[in-house]
């Protein structure tokens, strides 16, 4: 049976626009506008959201020149490959390509540039570090005791060769991996990465602040709540 509204059931409530909630979410007290804006914008690509996206980008276009847009665009479809794979990451670069292709110049892949990669495997190792801090150790262990190969792409690839690079912060880029994570659904990586930001300097405000953002644009994020609950636990005990 097909069921008709009543004339007294309330309308459906309507989306607000993306700029209403780009305005919404400006008055963080903890996070800077760029770093905002760059949750919302990692936050969208991980979900797959490209008009969210998309105004995201024209939101850092009206705060800063190409050459720093088309950098910031780069870095978030690079740190979209360790959180949702290459296929989003790739789906992004191209719809955002017009912000890319401003005619930067790019350090070529030079036999100097490949032979420097024998240090990637440090730089990933020092990156996991200072993410997981005591707990590293244990966690490259029980990764290896799955398929040490994998432990090589997480060193090598996810941390070494797109976490540890310096165009994005690494406060802000585990601030996204907080967002990111939250719409996809990861508490325990969600978890890891809110104490990375803590390590690095951010505050536990800021990282409800990403939640209070993500919850703004996706409000049926279903465990939202619960990661709420989650960051807050980090909070120290005080005696």
């Amino acid at each position: 049976m097909i069921h008709l509204m009543d004339n007294d059931d309330p309308p459906p409530r309507e989306r607000p626009s993306h700029a209403v909630l780009f305005e919404r979410v400006s008055g963080c007290e903890h996070l800077d506008s760029e770093a905002t804006i760059l949750c919302v914008a990692f936050a969208a690509l991980c979900k797959h959201d490209d008009a969210v996206l998309t105004q995201a980008v024209l939101q850092l276009a009206a705060r800063a020149g190409p050459q720093r847009v088309a950098q910031l665009v780069r870095e978030l479809c690079l740190q979209g490959i360790a959180y949702c794979g290459f296929p989003r990451s790739l789906h992004a670069l191209f719809l955002l390509a017009p912000y890319v292709d401003v005619g930067c110049d790019l350090e070529p892949n030079t036999a100097q540039e490949r032979a420097a990669a024998g240090p990637q495997r440090e730089r990933g190792i020092a990156h996991f570090e200072s993410i997981y801090g005591d707990k590293s150790q244990a966690l490259r262990a029980k990764i290896r005791a799955l398929d040490p190969d994998f432990e090589g792409l997480v060193l090598d690839v996810a941390y070494g060769a797109i976490l540890a690079r310096e165009g994005i912060a690494a406060r802000t880029r585990e601030l996204l991996g907080v967002a990111g994570l939250a719409v996809l659904g990861h508490g325990a990586q969600l978890a890891s990465h809110a104490r990375g930001a803590l390590r690095h300097g951010a505050s536990l405000e800021s990282v409800a602040e990403v939640l209070t953002c993500v919850g703004t644009f996706w409000p049926e994020t279903p465990e939202l709540e619960a990661f709420h609950d989650l960051v807050h636990a980090l909070r120290p005990k005080t005696s």
